[in-house]
């Protein structure tokens, strides 16, 4: 019967101290492979394992040095070789024998004197199973690779949701100081034309005019200020507009004070903060640095405070509330508002993907999911307690960075 040419090619290791069984073992499957490779011990066995990655073993038990038991025991243990399955050939007819090669991780176990016809099937079969386990682990990696790339897919378009919500606010923001220096520099003009004409008169007429060059002189700097904080104003939302949205979803971890990755998020949610207070208390943080992502974690504080503003809206006295504690190993964050509340039917559903209480159209119920995997990805844990009509609070817990002070060092 002719062979499928696209049936794959096998490569298997024999491996016995006796030279004639060997090559009875590569005479019966010679044909069923693409290649056989005989060694005698288990040194060789390992070695030539290691370095070739055969498809089958064909293992004697019984040899000198290093006997079949700890060869696969061995190649088990070795990610590269774990997933090599192993037949044990030996003379050894116990029960237990045959058990403990199925312990150390063989597949089968075939008696000497063997059966040629017996080794031809059973390594057959063997190989059918190893091509089977590759096909599965091929397609489980593609499907890890495939949830892995929709994962980033979700978490840039929930950036990109959120950018959504921010942007009409950001926008005012942007155009308030825009605006505060069009007035100013358009004051500015106004003054020096009125200046360069009482210096000139002042030079000339030996600083008759000198109370209105001082008052300009005063007034100068505070023009020129006013233009300087709102350049700078501007430049700090459309930079962290941009450092906020420009994120591929890889992980770029580095040592991170927690505190500024809360003030960015506060910093790019003042928008939607309308007519709430906000209240930062930080007790003891005298070392508040943590392992993270800082736009990762900075997409965390966006959710949390977006979603507390939409539960402030129609709320009297509005207030979130922001409180840091830290000790030596773990720092924890508390995030309080006193908005409209959830009922336990809702807080046990808010981690579900596309859970969402807004309107069809106003939200994609992707936030807290994703809030809670990035926040597993650092190591940390997230809760929430709530009650309708008192507010919600968000509790999240990391791991501290340890700073290695001068005194520690000379321990």
């Amino acid at each position: 019967m002719a062979k499928n040419e696209n049936e794959k090619k096998h490569y298997v290791l024999i491996v016995d101290d006796v030279p004639l069984n060997c090559k009875l073992l590569d005479k019966c499957i010679r044909n069923d492979v693409a290649k056989t490779v005989m060694v005698h011990n288990g040194s060789e066995a390992l070695q030539t394992a290691m370095q070739t990655l055969p498809d089958l073993i064909l293992l004697d038990v019984v040899m000198p040095g290093i006997d079949g038991y700890e060869v696969c025991e061995r190649l088990k243990s070795a990610p590269t070789t774990q997933h090599i399955p192993v037949i044990f050939i030996s003379s050894m007819e116990d029960a237990s024998d045959k058990i403990k090669g199925l312990e150390v991780g063989a597949v089968d176990f075939i008696s000497k004197p063997f059966d040629l016809s017996e080794v031809r099937a059973r390594v057959k079969a063997q190989l059918r199973i190893k091509d089977l386990e590759d096909m599965q682990r091929t397609s489980v990696n593609n499907l890890e690779n495939t949830v892995n790339e929709r994962t980033k897919q979700l978490v840039a378009s929930d950036r990109l949701a959120q950018l959504g919500t921010l942007s009409a606010g950001i926008a005012h923001e942007i155009n308030n100081p825009t605006a505060f220096i069009r007035g100013n520099i358009q004051t500015f003009k106004r003054f020096w034309e009125v200046a360069e004409k009482v210096l000139v008169e002042a030079i000339e007429n030996n600083h008759e005019e000198i109370e209105r060059l001082q008052f300009i002189v005063d007034e100068v700097p505070k023009l020129t200020d006013g233009i300087e904080m709102g350049t700078k104003r501007i430049s700090k939302i459309v930079n962290g507009l941009k450092e906020y949205v420009h994120n591929d979803g890889s992980s770029d971890m580095d040592n991170t004070p927690l505190h500024k990755i809360i003030n960015s998020a506060v910093e790019l949610c003042n928008s939607v903060f309308k007519g709430v207070v906000i209240i930062e208390e930080t007790y003891n943080a005298k070392n508040d640095l943590i392992l993270a992502d800082r736009l990762k974690l900075e997409q965390v504080f966006v959710n949390l405070f977006t979603n507390a503003s939409h539960a402030l809206e129609n709320t009297k006295d509005a207030k979130l509330t922001i409180h840091t504690k830290c000790n030596d190993e773990m720092i924890y964050i508390t995030i309080t508002d006193n908005g409209c509340g959830m009922d336990q039917e809702i807080l046990d559903k808010i981690w579900n993907p596309f859970f969402t209480t807004k309107p069809v159209g106003k939200g994609t119920g992707l936030g807290m999911s994703i809030t809670q995997g990035i926040i597993e990805e650092h190591s940390g844990e997230i809760m929430v307690s709530s009650k309708i009509g008192k507010g919600t609070t968000f509790t999240l817990i990391f791991n501290c960075v340890t700073i290695e002070t001068p005194e520690m060092a000379n321990v």
